[in-house]
């Protein structure tokens, strides 16, 4: 486990998979990343090189079949340290041979976790280290902590997230397990997305895309704000477990899950992004206790 902190936050974050553990507000004292035990018992992933889930965990390169677990492969990986300070941490995943027998590219992946005058920036940079041009897919996935309804185990509709301006994005719509992609959609204009978890009943997940997505602010009913600055990914999904929990998932990606009836081969899915040999990738976003 790697810390870092400066006067208005604490950060922990988990070498493995290279992702938040904890971000707490000095200011209010409070945890503001979901930390339960039942539900999701995560707090963010890093992901790369695939979005959520492929059709069976299974694709295709050049015709020769793949297995990929759910987001990818950070999840389970000891990510090496390359810098610590006290205010920064660099994860550095370089590709090996068990990762070449799930993904066939050779890449060399780095996540930076920082934090400069309160503000918490987690940083992608992917470098093509192949002969060949490589398709992938990455994202965030913070779990931002809930006030709930008194008494309630999941009622978290009192909080809601703000957008600069009204946005009329379409959606992705998943099929009634929430795992794949039925088709793209039309969804109504709004500026404000309230946490009711009743619209996740519906949903599964709201994958939108075809806007702006720029920055919002997280308000939960305590009067504290958690403002991102997105950086315009194509996809920003919202995720809770409808059920249970606490909590919102603020996930910018560049990709999507796989569709129902899906294409196999890696180069032609939905929303892949191509990197030339010897080239990068990088993409940012940060949070800020408001």
């Amino acid at each position: 486990m790697s810390k870092i902190a400066d006067k208005y936050l604490a950060i922990e974050i988990d070498d493995k998979g290279s992702t938040l553990k904890s971000f707490f507000d000095k200011a209010s004292g409070k945890e503001l990343l979901w930390q339960g035990e039942k539900s999701w018992t995560g707090q963010d992933v890093t992901i790369f090189p695939f979005v959520a889930r492929q059709k069976d965990e299974k694709y295709c390169v050049d015709g020769k079949e793949y297995h990929m677990p759910l987001h990818g492969l950070c999840c389970d990986y000891e990510f090496d340290i390359v810098e610590k300070t006290d205010t920064k941490v660099v994860h550095r995943f370089l590709w090996d041979e068990k990762s070449y027998a799930l993904y066939p590219y050779k890449f060399d992946l780095y996540v930076t976790h920082e934090i400069k005058d309160g503000k918490y920036i987690k940083s992608m940079l992917v470098k093509n280290v192949d002969d060949k041009d490589m398709y992938f897919m990455l994202g965030g996935h913070p779990a931002i902590a809930m006030d709930k309804a008194e008494g309630s185990v999941c009622d978290t509709s009192g909080n809601y997230i703000q957008f600069p301006r009204e946005i009329r994005p379409n959606l992705y719509r998943l099929n009634e397990t929430g795992h794949f992609i039925l088709h793209k959609e039309g969804f109504a204009s709004f500026d404000r997305l309230y946490c009711d978890k009743k619209i996740l009943e519906k949903y599964k997940t709201l994958i939108f895309t075809d806007e702006k997505f720029d920055s919002l602010e997280v308000v939960r009913t305590d009067g504290i704000r958690v403002a991102f600055e997105l950086n315009e990914p194509p996809v920003l999904a919202f995720w809770s477990d409808e059920t249970y929990g606490e909590y919102w998932c603020v996930e910018p990606w560049y990709g999507v899950p796989d569709m129902l009836e899906p294409v196999r081969e890696i180069r032609y899915k939905e929303k892949i992004n191509k990197l030339e040999a010897g080239k990068s990738f990088s993409y940012a976003f940060t949070m800020q206790v408001k």
